[in-house]
């Protein structure tokens, strides 16, 4: 696609202004926070990026705890649920979403709130960020299935 001016991001602005929320997964490692990063910046509109690793974060400090992983979704989705209801434009979720259930409550939110979807698979192997066994790893990519 030829572009007119800049870096492309012309073309995107026009589809980011209405209210998206932006779903970013892919194993561990695979680059789901970069991407949400470098997404983040290029939106001119209000925007709101939240994943459940966020939950485990202290300051600095990644304290990550498998049994309050429960809680740290539940976290996640409350506050994009919240974020909607404030009417923030773009909200950018970065979570493996290697299930179906996983993404569901995020589109009962998205049609229940009037917010279009936008789906970005991330389907690199840069390292895990916060050690996640590569037996871990393995199994999420076993279980992974087509979200949509």
């Amino acid at each position: 696609m030829a572009q007119q001016e800049g870096s492309g991001g012309e073309y995107l602005m026009g589809y980011r202004q209405k209210r998206t929320l932006w779903i970013i997964r892919g194993l561990a490692g695979s680059g789901k926070t970069t991407v949400a990063y470098i997404l983040g910046d290029g939106v001119q509109a209000s925007k709101v990026s939240v994943s459940a690793d966020d939950y485990f974060y202290s300051g600095r400090e990644y304290n990550f705890d498998k049994t309050r992983l429960g809680e740290a979704h539940k976290y996640c989705q409350n506050e994009v649920a919240s974020a909607m209801q404030s009417g923030v434009c773009n909200i950018i979720v970065h979570n493996t979403f290697s299930q179906r259930w996983e993404f569901e409550p995020y589109k009962e939110l998205a049609e229940a709130n009037d917010y279009g979807i936008f789906i970005l698979e991330c389907q690199n192997d840069f390292g895990s960020e916060h050690d996640v066994p590569r037996e871990t790893i393995t199994m999420m990519r076993e279980r992974w299935e087509n979200i949509l």
